[in-house]
């Protein structure tokens, strides 16, 4: 009764998907949590209560044998799409923007800069506000 999806973040640059490691992931969260599971969430409720012998006849139908062959209890019916399974015909549209928000806000985050001598207090305050700055920027995306 369960569809898994990954989601892969990859670079060129090791050290800097480190450094960004720590943005990336509650970001990441985000869109899982309010983008695509809750809404797959209530789609999954919804058909509960409209179809209430559906999950019963699934479950006992599957063995680990034919699990894969299945594709949700029907072999010959293909498997429902993402915009299905979260009733949101937007919802490709919705992850590009996120996405694209995570790598332009990424890039803001980290950039190289020359020091001449060991950082002032100024120069780490100014660093922390845009960093709140950023990540507040999202919440009001979604």
């Amino acid at each position: 009764m369960q569809r898994l999806y990954s989601i892969i973040v990859v670079m060129m640059d090791k050290i800097y998907l480190l450094n960004s490691w720590p943005f990336l992931v509650p970001n990441i969260e985000i869109v899982v949590n309010k983008l695509l599971k809750s809404k797959a969430d209530k789609v999954f409720e919804e058909e509960k209560i409209k179809f209430p012998q559906r999950e019963d006849k699934i479950l006992s139908r599957m063995n680990p044998k034919t699990f894969i062959q299945q594709r949700g209890g029907n072999p010959s019916k293909p498997s429902r799409s993402l915009q299905e399974l979260t009733d949101d015909k937007h919802v490709f549209r919705r992850l590009h923007l996120a996405f694209v928000w995570m790598l332009k806000a990424c890039g803001n985050r980290l950039s190289e800069t020359l020091l001449e001598g060991p950082p002032t207090e100024d120069s780490i305050i100014d660093m922390e506000k845009q960093e709140g700055l950023d990540s507040n920027i999202f919440f009001r995306v979604f």
